[in-house]
């Protein structure tokens, strides 16, 4: 016959037949829904059965909440998607995904603290571009360096109530000497991929390293112990592995990813904080470039940040400009320069 319903046959019908609703009009299921369905219609059913009401109640956990979705066949499955959403049912997709984090906000009481969200950006050292300017009339213009996409990556993260948390800087090399000789912020998180790219490894490194101590010394000062905390981060791929998610709920940390192909609508970090960082260093770049100018004035021996390519690719020369963004062009623009106005952006956007 099988243990009882924790909840009781009627309410955990109910439950389900709301779920199976949910999925019929496309809408996120998981277990912080599954777990404040049961609890609403608890309240409504059969309120004297939750612990909530001050009773020694029944208390619907994440395991009630996986039980129950077992039992109707569901399995964690990732959202497919063939294009980036359309305008008109992003707003739909907006309202599902705040929903879920208001909905882990109040059912954990999550205060604006432990409400962080990160996300990883790549920095280029050259402002490289496939615009450039050129007379009219000119039927080619190759820009050599193109394929030349240095970069750094730099993962950013913030809290609800205006906390900046240390950042990750990754350079590309494979061992510590391919870092740049820069005196970086001690509680900043530095180091290198094969690739410069993020990876499961990187993230874990991030949560321990950064993320961890934050929640917990914050908790120290004025919270419980038990408090749980949330982060809301992209769905990229590293950060959704098995590991990642158990060191996640191993320190009580609920995670809300963002929908995908929708990061540049609905990332915060995206918007406060990624494109106000790369234009504080195009800025720089902008500034270095000109300084370097105006000191060749009176040293023509000296040769110009950007040399146009000796060797021409192109046959029609009265219609071609040939113009190299390459940083091995840039002999006077080392990746250290580059990496000492990281901080300086950091500060800038922290503190404006």
């Amino acid at each position: 016959m099988g243990r009882p319903l924790l909840i009781g046959e009627k309410c955990d019908k109910e439950v389900r037949e709301y779920v199976m609703a949910l999925r019929e009009v496309g809408a996120v299921v998981n277990t912080v829904i599954v777990r404040s369905a049961g609890s609403a219609i608890l309240r409504r059913r059969n309120p004297e059965l939750l612990a909530s009401t001050g009773s020694d109640g029944v208390v619907l956990t994440k395991d009630w909440a996986r039980y129950l979705l077992l039992r109707m066949g569901f399995v964690k499955r990732k959202a497919t998607t063939k294009a980036k959403y359309t305008e008109e049912n992003i707003d739909a997709v907006k309202r599902d995904f705040l929903f879920e984090i208001k909905v882990i906000v109040a059912l954990e009481e999550i205060p604006p603290e432990l409400i962080i969200n990160f996300d990883q950006t790549g920095l280029k050292y050259v402002p490289v571009s496939d615009w450039t300017m050129e007379k009219i009339g000119s039927k080619k213009v190759p820009i050599t360096g193109l394929e030349d996409k240095r970069q750094i990556t730099a993962v950013f993260a913030g809290t609800m109530s205006g906390v900046f948390l240390p950042p990750q800087l990754i350079y590309k090399g494979k061992t510590k000497a391919s870092l740049p000789k820069v005196d970086f912020p001690k509680s900043w998180d530095i180091t290198f991929t094969h690739n410069h790219w993020a990876n499961e490894d990187t993230v874990l490194r991030y949560i321990r390293k950064i993320v961890v101590p934050y929640i917990e010394k914050t908790k120290e000062m004025k919270l419980p112990s038990d408090q749980r905390a949330l982060c809301i981060l992209d769905n990229f791929t590293a950060q959704c592995t098995s590991d990642v998610n158990d060191l996640f709920e191993s320190h009580g940390i609920d995670t809300v990813h963002v929908p995908a192909n929708c990061t540049g609508e609905l990332q915060p970090m995206d918007i406060s904080i990624n494109k106000p960082v790369k234009t504080f260093l195009n800025d720089e770049f902008h500034n270095w470039y000109a300084g370097e100018m105006l000191s060749q004035i009176d040293d023509s021996s000296r040769q110009c940040p950007f040399q146009a390519s000796s060797v021409s690719t192109c046959s029609d020369e009265a219609n071609c400009c040939p113009v190299d963004n390459r940083c091995s062009s840039l002999y006077l623009y080392p990746p250290c320069i580059y990496s000492e106005w990281v901080p300086c952006s950091w500060n800038y956007r922290c503190y404006k």
